[in-house]
């Protein structure tokens, strides 16, 4: 089941909490995921995207994460068809989240010569999330992110396409250690979608993006 239609609750409507969600989903997951940037090297693999610019970068994150949530099965065939590198072992635990997930998969792709890590997961509400969020407390969480190669597009400009992609500018932003975080949230009685865009502070390429959503049972596949 892919939410074409219900994500666009984000691009109307903002969470009426920011500060809460912001504070409730700083994880382990997305820490990790981020001091592995700048360290973490994959070789070469896969096709080539027409274009190399934010415009496309941000096209991967829509197309593989925004677009595709929750369905992580088809995500999980799109890999397969295409030959992506499943992360295991050492690899796939660097990225593990600190509350262990029912669904736990990352992969190594190439597109216009650069490397990209996805990685996804599905998870029951822990106790924090359900507090916070005791309409969802029976909800599924769902996260997928985006690992950005750190060449030669800079993060202004990935902005700026996430910006189009959402159509309004981030609901707000503010500094986690080296990175300027911009968050979009939206909300409907059934889903809670929460979007992230770590940018290093310098305007350098790299980064991340990352999508959440809490999705209640009866809208589950």
């Amino acid at each position: 089941m892919v939410l074409d239609l219900d994500l666009a609750i984000i691009r109307l409507t903002r969470s009426t909490d920011n500060v809460l969600v912001r504070d409730t989903m700083r994880s382990k997951f997305h820490y990790t995921f981020i001091a592995l940037a700048i360290c973490f090297g994959f070789g070469p693999f896969g096709a080539a995207l027409a274009q190399d610019d934010a415009a496309a970068r941000v096209g991967l994150f829509d197309r593989h994460c925004y677009s595709r949530l929750p369905d992580l099965a088809g995500l999980e065939a799109h890999a397969t068809e295409n030959k992506w590198v499943a992360l295991t072992g050492s690899k796939l635990d660097a990225f593990r989240p600190a509350v262990e997930p029912k669904v736990f998969k990352a992969w190594t792709f190439a597109e216009a010569s650069n490397t990209y890590t996805v990685t996804v997961t599905a998870s029951d509400m822990d106790e924090k999330s359900k507090s916070d969020f005791p309409n969802f407390a029976d909800a599924t969480n769902y996260a997928c992110s985006l690992l950005l190669p750190g060449d030669k597009i800079k993060s202004p400009e990935i902005g700026i396409a996430m910006e189009k992609l959402i159509e309004r500018k981030a609901d707000e932003t503010y500094d986690e250690g080296p990175w300027k975080v911009s968050a979009w949230s939206g909300q409907t009685d059934e889903l809670l979608v929460l979007i992230y865009h770590y940018a290093p502070k310098s305007g350098a390429a790299g980064g991340l993006l990352s999508m959440t959503l809490f999705q209640k049972p009866a809208t589950q596949p």
